[in-house]
């Protein structure tokens, strides 16, 4: 087959880049695979996540440009849904699909002769979905966050922009989503029907950790979402008890310095420690005990199938993203939302019981065969030769 990904990043430094890379080098051995990025060409490089050389990759300018008068009123619509109040599909089309974009994306598909032709998250596949009945190409859209924190947080992602995913989606021949929880959702509240294909694992590790350090290891971007604040109140009352024990939080983002504020404030600075962004994240797991994941929503986190790959035991809260990746008390714990003391318990408990983090992290090697690329990757190619 010939498949095109459209992508706002291929290279970044986010769980959506891996993930993509993965794939389409996995797809690219047996198909003619394209990537369409907006990327900057000359800050970018294949051995990031190891791109294989037979994807073809595409450079274009950002989807909107520097059109800061539809920025403005995305923003104003955000707050305010004054679009859906006035009841103007033409203004939803003037500021989220502009004719020029649908014409370069249309005269692109066609003239290459795609088979297939993948929108990467939302906003590819709501534009992808506007133009499906002028492309010869089968369309596919893939979401990579849950449905709420899509649709349903308040002021960010797509919020107040219903009108696009009621309209669009329904004319895509595919929407895939990443659990049958968000698939449910859709076909509920949207009336449209998604299909699960969960994210492969982004490598593959003969080794395991082996447990026995003092150490906890958290990753992503430092944002609200990721909810590292809530992280390290946890850590604070867990090290009340626990001295010995280190926090390594990897990523970056617009929150560092407040982060940072908050451990110097707490007394932490000698226990948690934030280490930027690591390009051997699989070395770092190895030499920990457990995954922190704080996030206060999430997809399908990268960060979690690569922990379970290594065999290491995952505490996270209970978000519905957990739900196909961790059992309570089997690859890890699972906690009330957004507890704190909770979180803090859970901690103490990886923390006090070596034979326990040892069998979580047995189980969590044996849950990652799940999510080998292979698998994965055969998923995709049973839904492209179905439609």
């Amino acid at each position: 087959m010939k498949i095109c990904f459209f992508n706002t990043s291929l290279f970044g430094a986010n769980g959506i880049s891996r993930v993509l890379s993965c794939l389409a080098s996995e797809l690219s051995k047996d198909n003619d695979v394209t990537v369409v990025t907006f990327e900057n060409p000359s800050k970018v490089s294949r051995d990031r996540y190891k791109l294989s050389n037979k994807v073809n990759v595409i450079f274009w300018k950002p989807i909107y440009g520097k059109c800061y008068i539809r920025r403005a009123a995305h923003k104003i619509n955000q707050q305010t849904n004054i679009i859906k109040k006035i009841n103007s599909p033409a203004l939803y089309n003037w500021i989220y699909l502009p004719h020029h974009m649908q014409n370069i994306w249309t005269k692109f598909i066609n003239e290459n002769n795609f088979d297939v032709v993948v929108g990467v998250q939302a906003k590819g596949a709501y534009i992808l979905g506007s133009i499906a009945d002028r492309i010869k190409a089968k369309t596919v859209g893939w979401q990579h966050n849950s449905y709420a924190s899509y649709i349903e947080s308040k002021g960010i992602y797509y919020w107040n922009q219903d009108y696009l995913f009621d309209t669009y989606l329904s004319k895509l021949n595919a929407y895939v989503v990443l659990n049958e929880y968000d698939e449910k959702q859709y076909l509920e509240k949207k009336n449209i029907k998604a299909t699960t294909i969960y994210n492969p694992k982004s490598f593959v590790s003969p080794k395991k950790a082996e447990l026995n350090s003092k150490r906890f290891i958290a990753v992503g971007a430092l944002v609200r979402a990721k909810g590292f604040d809530l992280l390290i109140e946890a850590f604070r009352i867990f090290a009340q008890n626990n001295p010995g024990w280190e926090l390594d939080i990897f990523g970056e983002g617009k929150e560092h310095d407040s982060l940072q504020s908050m451990i110097r404030n707490s007394g932490l600075e000698g226990q948690i420690t934030l280490r930027g962004v690591s390009e051997t994240i699989d070395s770092e797991m190895l030499d920990s005990s457990a995954l922190l994941l704080s996030s206060r929503w999430e997809g399908m986190p990268m960060v979690v199938l690569e922990a379970l790959e290594v065999g290491l035991p995952v505490v996270a809260f209970d978000i519905t993203a957990m739900i196909p990746l961790v059992d309570d008390g089997k690859e890890g714990i699972i906690v009330p939302q957004f507890d704190v003391n909770s979180y803090a318990q859970a901690m103490e408990r990886i923390a006090d019981d070596v034979s326990l983090r040892k069998s979580m992290g047995k189980a969590a090697s044996q849950k990652a065969e799940c999510f080998s690329v292979e698998v994965i990757k055969n998923k995709w190619v049973d839904l492209f030769e179905s439609l």
